[in-house]
């Protein structure tokens, strides 16, 4: 998978990358602007500020420098004001008998990168069990937090409290709903974690690397750096167990979200694997195309709509089709596509006008006309 990146691209992939040598950095034609505007856009301004700042004075224009160190700075500050607001949010719903399992955000960044620095944290991320949901919706809201959004899709609802604007995601489940993953499976496995000097109770850390390979390729439409390099991170700073996590992702029904994730990381990030498993990775066609597929994603234009990202596919013909490429088995791959061929939809109603006692043969004409449309290519 080979991409022509521009200058700003490069240099911020190279940060990332951990490379030997400093990468060549044009006295004029980089614009620093963008390359600021790249790493707020993918969430890895610590790692960037980080990175650049070892570079031999004189590299890095000094108003970049002070830039990204005084947002690295800002980040940290948000960072602990999300730590400290999630400890107290799990000691509320421990109060009432929930079981909330805190992810991503501060649990990630220590668990993963071993710095609540290095890491941006928009928001906060809790899974409470289904039959649980409402009530911890309702203990949020009595206590300063308005639900602003609920994503059925998702299967989660955004909060945000009124005062400090601190935003939680409430989830009852992990998408992609499309998938229907086994996620009550990574409920049983709960372990121990200290964070921020308290005790919590959180996915072990191959269980929270696979959640962060599921987070990575869920949403071809809108992949970020940071999503790539947490995965990165997990890699390189924990002791994961290869044959262990594999096994774990095919009985949850996302080990083709792992290895995907994982040779995407590999492709853009320099990340180190194993020859056998990465000889392995690069002969799955699935695996190669989903990556390349969100490598095409990775700096396309954020300010088009929701709808147009969404439809805009570069190696897939369509969404249903690069959910079905990342099923976990060949008996869910096979149904999906046999519920894509004869499921009706706008464009067979577009095709031919049938009235409401005739709807039901648009089952049949809907195979007809995808037949048709493929003879005609």
């Amino acid at each position: 998978m080979v991409m022509a990146f521009n200058r700003e691209q490069h240099l911020l992939l190279w940060c990332l990358g951990n490379g030997s040598q400093l990468p060549p950095l044009p006295d004029d034609g980089l614009d620093w602007s963008t390359f600021l505007d790249l790493a707020q856009t993918h969430n890895i301004v610590p790692v960037v500020a980080s990175t650049l700042r070892d570079f031999p004075q004189g590299h890095i224009p000094a108003k970049v420098s002070s830039t990204l160190q005084a947002w690295r700075i800002e980040s940290t500050r948000h960072n602990m004001a999300l730590l400290m607001e999630l400890l107290g949010i799990l000691d509320l719903l421990k109060a009432e008998d929930i079981s909330a399992v805190p992810f991503k955000g501060p649990t990630t960044a220590m668990m993963a990168y071993g710095d609540l620095s290095l890491r941006t944290c928009g928001d906060l991320d809790i899974l409470v069990p289904q039959s649980d949901y409402p009530k911890a919706i309702s203990i949020l809201q009595s206590n300063g937090y308005a639900e602003t959004e609920r994503y059925e899709a998702a299967m989660q609802s955004t909060l945000v409290h009124e005062k400090s604007h601190i935003s939680i995601d409430m989830h009852w489940g992990i998408p992609p709903r499309e998938l229907d993953l086994k996620i009550g499976l990574l409920r049983k496995s709960l372990e121990d974690f200290n964070l921020g000097g308290k005790t919590v109770h959180t996915f072990s850390v191959s269980d929270m690397f696979i959640i962060h390979c599921i987070n990575a390729t869920k949403e071809y439409w809108r992949p970020t750096l940071q999503q790539l390099y947490d995965i990165k991170m997990f890699i390189e700073h924990t002791d994961l167990k290869w044959h262990a996590v594999f096994k774990r992702a095919k009985d949850i029904g996302c080990e083709r979200m792992v290895m995907a994730a994982l040779l995407a990381t590999h492709s853009l990030l320099t990340l180190q694997l194993p020859e056998p498993m990465l000889s392995d990775l690069k002969r799955l066609s699935y695996a190669g195309r989903v990556a390349q597929e969100l490598e095409n994603h990775l700096f396309s234009e954020k300010n088009a709509t929701l709808s147009r990202q969404i439809s805009t596919l570069s190696i897939f013909p369509n969404q249903h089709a690069y959910y079905t490429a990342l099923s976990g088995s060949r008996i869910q791959r096979a149904w999906r596509w046999m519920e894509w061929i004869f499921t009706p939809n706008s464009a067979d109603r577009e095709c031919i006008y049938l009235p409401r006692p005739l709807s039901f043969l648009y089952c049949i004409i809907r195979p007809v006309r995808l037949l048709l449309k493929a003879l005609w290519r």
